[in-house]
């Protein structure tokens, strides 16, 4: 029996600069990537035909895809609201313009089959892409638990392979909460942001994905302003190794500092608890007549 070839999800590397809106779900992002990798992508857009529009995927692959047994009763509701989904794209020289652009002009599910119309408009999202791609292991994305770790980790993928000789690369804290889609207010206060989204999100891709990375928050003055990532993956390990190797070398040697400071600190609190313990230790021998 032939081996299936695992799905690799393709995608335009203009898709960086782009949002997908109406993602609320994890399911509902898995359904949309496993329709993305579902798309030929070696198609020219000038060849492009009706038929290469239309994508089936029966409930039995998509229970395989996404190893689950069955399906969870909000799977139809979702579906539906996929018929919203729409790309953002923001244009580079003025962030306050943009273009949004369906996903989909049909979605049918009928029979157990999920039937879907690419928006022609959209395809040169996903095919024809020369070398201007990223792609990344559909497995992947199943393993995630939460929506912004899937947001985060298809945000990462251009930035973390074309980095070659740089070893960070770094995004405003605003345009986080924009392509991730933190709306609740709560949640873009950095400290909660920290906590519930970035460190769970940071863990998922580490444990699921080939990728090792770290971030470090970048202040002005008191405010964070950015978040730079270091990322470290098995493959470049010994191309990064001695820059990392000197970077916690770094670390370890601040704390070493740090250590030596508090040392001297409780040092000259002892001194100055014995004087004072000494004084009074006078005084009372004092007031019973031992002096």
């Amino acid at each position: 029996m032939k081996k299936e070839t695992p799905l690799e999800v393709f995608k335009h590397n203009k898709s960086v600069s782009s949002k997908l809106s109406e993602v609320r779900t994890p399911l509902q992002f898995l359904i949309y990537s496993l329709i993305v990798a579902k798309v030929d992508n070696s198609l020219k857009l000038e060849n492009i035909k009706e038929e290469d529009l239309h994508l089936k995927i029966t409930h039995k692959e998509i229970l395989e895809q996404l190893e689950i047994k069955r399906l969870q009763p909000t799977f139809k509701k979702e579906i539906k609201e996929l018929s919203h989904l729409q790309i953002e794209h923001l244009y580079e020289d003025n962030q306050n313009d943009f273009r949004l652009i369906n996903v989909f002009s049909m979605i049918d599910y009928k029979n157990h089959i999920l039937t879907v119309e690419l928006n022609k408009k959209v395809i040169d999202y996903f095919i024809d892409l020369k070398s201007n791609f990223l792609s990344y292991s559909f497995k992947s994305l199943v393993k995630f638990k939460s929506k912004y770790t899937m947001f985060l980790y298809d945000l990462i993928q251009k930035d973390y392979y074309l980095l070659k000789r740089k070893y960070h690369f770094e995004y405003d804290l605003d345009f986080l909460f924009d392509k991730l889609q933190v709306n609740a207010k709560s949640m873009k206060i950095y400290q909660n942001f920290k906590i519930k989204i970035l460190n769970k999100a940071m863990k998922e891709i580490n444990t699921y994905t080939n990728i090792k990375i770290r971030y470090k928050a970048i202040k002005n003055a008191y405010t964070v302003e950015k978040i730079r990532f270091l990322p470290l993956s098995q493959k470049d390990m010994n191309n990064k190794e001695e820059y990392f190797v000197k970077d916690y070398k770094s670390l370890y040697e601040k704390e070493q500092q740090n250590n030596k400071e508090l040392s001297k600190i409780c040092n000259i609190l002892d001194k100055k608890f014995n004087m004072i313990f000494e004084k009074e230790e006078e005084k009372y021998l004092a007031e019973i007549g031992e002096i």
